[in-house]
């Protein structure tokens, strides 16, 4: 319910100033993967053109807790990265870095 509350917020409430450090604050520090999933995409749906977003992307990337509790789940750090490779081509280096980060920490 929450990460439908999530989508909803996002949509409808885009303007309103509190929606924006408000996805933020979820993708990166909801209890719920699932959520922090939802902010993720939500914040690359409608602010992809804010200058943070991109760093932001790249901290959930390397930083997210995830940790997988089923087969199907998906995960923040690799729809993160999936979106940097896919709206951000003209950052190869950034991404390779990300890249790299990620590679180092799951060693």
């Amino acid at each position: 319910m929450r990460r439908e509350a999530v989508q909803e917020l996002a949509g409808g409430w885009k303007d309103d100033p509190e929606t924006l450090p408000f996805l933020k604050q979820r993708a990166q520090s909801d209890d719920n993967s699932d959520v922090r999933r939802e902010a993720v995409q939500e914040l690359a749906r409608g602010w992809k053109d804010d200058p943070e977003t991109f760093e932001l992307l790249c901290d959930i990337a390397i930083n997210d807790p995830f940790e997988r509790k089923y087969e199907s789940q998906d995960n923040p750090r690799q729809i993160a990265l999936e979106i940097m490779v896919n709206q951000y081509p003209r950052s190869p280096e950034n991404i390779r870095n990300t890249s790299r980060s990620i590679c180092q920490r799951s060693r």
